[in-house]
């Protein structure tokens, strides 16, 4: 086999491993380079802001191809404990089992991936749920308003730690008022932070 010198990879989902919104259905030629990856010692992690917090299944969908891939080439536990899947904008960490399933990762305690922020005040996994509302109502309020003054054909979804806004069917957003609604947002939120210690 090969030798890296290189011991973890990291991938986003959208517009790199798949076509944006389509999911991981056919590629046995990049299939096959992540499975040698992982054959090679090398961990592989998939960065995606798709968040469906730890519904497995969604996330499964999404790498379907792939997942089937490893299962028909039999990749070895230990290869795939080198396989993860970070979702929500790094809010949702899950790995790889040997049943070719994905699985959460513990947050807290022993072997906890969210140990090592829970010193840092400031990090948004230690803030409280009421600020994290909070920022999430502002963020949907301006949603609402740049759908309304800009005539947007478009909707915004609200999830736990998310809100975004995504085209109606078979419609689209134009990238100029795409950023004007990011700038927009961006600004509101810039505003709460200064007004919010830990946020700024």
């Amino acid at each position: 086999g090969y030798e890296y010198d290189t011991k973890m990879i990291t991938f986003d989902g959208d517009q790199t491993l798949y076509s944006d919104g389509a999911n991981f259905e056919s590629n046995p030629q990049l299939a096959l380079y992540l499975y040698l990856l992982l054959r090679n010692g090398v961990t592989v992690a998939v960065v995606t802001a798709a968040g469906y917090e730890y519904d497995t299944e969604k996330y499964e969908l999404r790498l379907s191809g792939l997942l089937a891939y490893f299962k028909e080439k039999k990749l070895p536990q230990r290869d795939c404990e080198r396989f993860y899947l970070f979702g929500g904008e790094c809010n949702y960490l899950l790995c790889l089992g040997s049943d070719y399933r994905l699985h959460p990762v513990r947050e807290f305690g022993p072997g906890g991936w969210l140990n090592s922020t829970k010193y840092i005040s400031e990090t948004p996994a230690n803030w409280d749920e009421t600020a994290v509302k909070d920022l999430l109502d502002i963020a949907e309020d301006i949603f609402q308003s740049s759908i309304k003054e800009q005539n947007l054909r478009a909707r915004f979804i609200r999830k736990k730690r998310a809100v975004g806004l995504i085209p109606k069917p078979h419609e689209q957003i134009p990238r100029e008022a795409l950023d004007e609604t990011v700038l927009r947002v961006q600004a509101a939120l810039d505003a709460h932070g200064k007004k919010t210690p830990g946020l700024t």
